[in-house]
């Protein structure tokens, strides 16, 4: 029931409308359910007893496929073997957050159509109409975190590298993009 007096109890579902979902990730672009920085970007506090707490406030990029090795070395458990009950196992492609050079961002992301590469400071995105151009579009994140400024057209090499890195993302992980929209 999403009844006003039912919020937040057990048998409830609520979600922010498009509205409000730009509202909460100001003054980044877009929101939940795309690959722009209002959709992805977002802030994540951990707490393990075992492991001291750093005495700053940490900006690394964290992608959440990093998330199963760091619990791995959080719990000294090792790598699960390649091949398990007969059935291959899928690599693990992310890293310890306690290991990872955080300053090396090379990282794609693909959701609903929506598509998105990452290499260092720049980053592609893809969004269908009519959210977006419909065309790749480039931002410098260290000059942009907003992505307002498309470099599209002023850096074409930068552009070409990495739709060249999204292509092989693509390909090593089995993207289907959907001729449809989906989601808001």
């Amino acid at each position: 029931m999403n009844t006003f007096d039912n919020m937040g109890k057990a048998d409830s579902y609520l979600f922010l409308g498009p509205n409000w979902a730009r509202a909460s990730v100001g003054p980044f672009s877009l929101f939940k359910g795309f690959a722009s920085e209002g959709g992805i970007r977002s802030p994540a506090i951990y707490h393990y007893p075992k492991q001291p707490m750093p005495q700053k406030l940490l900006r690394d990029f964290v992608h959440v496929k990093d998330i199963f090795p760091t619990l791995l070395e959080l719990t000294n458990t090792s790598l699960p073997p390649s091949n398990r009950l007969g059935r291959k196992t899928q690599k693990v492609t992310g890293q310890s957050i306690f290991r990872k050079d955080s300053k090396v961002i090379d990282v794609g992301w693909e959701l609903m159509g929506k598509q998105a590469y990452r290499y260092q400071q720049y980053k592609i995105v893809l969004d269908p109409k009519p959210y977006g151009t419909g065309n790749w579009q480039l931002f410098d994140l260290e000059q942009d975190p907003s992505e307002q400024f498309d470099l599209a057209k002023s850096k074409p090499k930068v552009l070409k590298q990495l739709l060249g890195k999204w292509q092989l993302y693509a390909e090593q992980n089995n993207v289907i993009t959907p001729n449809w929209l989906s989601g808001y």
